[in-house]
C-alpha cells in the first residue's frame, strides 16, 4: 500500500502541476474572471498605507472585539457596521509584501500539494476498493465535486466572489481531479488491499 500512496503522490502532483500550467497559460480563462483597479498605484499605496503585515483583510471589518460595552453605544455601533456593509465596498483579500517573479518557491508549493492531495486520494481509492475503473474515476470526480461545493461556494455566498469566478475555480477542479483521476484509477485496480 505504501508504495501505491508513494506512486500516487507523484502522479497526482505532476498531473496536477501540468493541468496547472495549462489552465492558467494556455485558457487564461482564470484571468477573464478577475477585475484590474483603476488606479492600481493608488491601491498599492493605500495597502501599503493601510495594511501593514501579511494577512486576510476584510473591508468593513466591524469585529467584536472593537464593540463598545456601553449598551447605546454597541447599538449605535451595530447600526454603524450594517450601514457600512450596506453602502459597500465589501472586499475580502489576501494582501502580502510581494513575491520572487520566478515563483519557484509557489511552484514547490503546488508539487507538495499535489502530491499531498494524491497520498489522500489515492488511500480513499484503496479504501474504498471499487472494482471498476470508470467508478474509481467517477469516486474521485465526486470528491473534488464536494471539495468544489464546500470550499468555494461559500466564498461565492458569504464574500461575493463572482460565479463566473467561481464557475471557473469549481470547473479547473473538476478537469484537474477527472484527469488525475483516470491515473490514480489505473495505479489503484485490484479493489481493497488487506492491511
Amino acid at each position: 500500500m505504501i508504495k501505491k500512496l508513494l506512486i500516487g503522490a507523484v502522479v497526482a502532483s505532476i498531473l496536477q502541476f501540468v493541468w496547472s500550467g495549462i489552465s492558467y497559460k494556455a485558457l487564461t480563462w482564470h484571468q477573464g474572471t478577475m477585475e484590474s483597479f483603476k488606479d492600481e498605484a493608488a491601491m498599492v499605496k493605500a495597502l501599503n498605507a493601510n495594511a501593514p503585515k501579511p494577512g486576510i483583510y476584510v473591508l468593513p471589518n466591524p469585529s467584536p472585539q472593537n464593540a463598545p460595552t456601553d449598551p447605546e453605544q454597541k447599538k449605535a455601533w451595530e447600526e454603524k457596521c450594517k450601514a457600512m456593509w450596506a453602502a459597500g465596498p465589501v472586499v475580502f483579500a489576501a494582501v502580502s509584501p510581494g513575491t520572487d517573479p520566478s515563483m519557484k518557491k509557489q511552484f514547490g508549493g503546488a508539487l507538495a500539494i499535489g502530491a499531498l492531495a494524491g497520498v489522500v486520494m489515492t488511500w480513499l481509492l484503496l479504501s474504498v476498493g471499487l472494482p471498476g475503473y470508470w467508478q474509481r474515476v467517477r469516486f474521485v470526480v465526486t470528491v473534488a465535486l464536494a471539495a468544489a461545493v464546500l470550499i468555494n461556494l461559500p466564498y461565492m455566498n458569504w464574500w461575493g466572489f463572482t460565479r463566473a469566478y467561481t464557475r471557473v475555480q469549481n470547473a479547473d477542479l473538476l478537469i484537474s481531479w477527472a484527469i488525475t483521476g483516470m491515473a490514480l484509477a489505473k495505479l489503484t485496480a485490484g479493489g481493497k488491499k488487506k492491511r
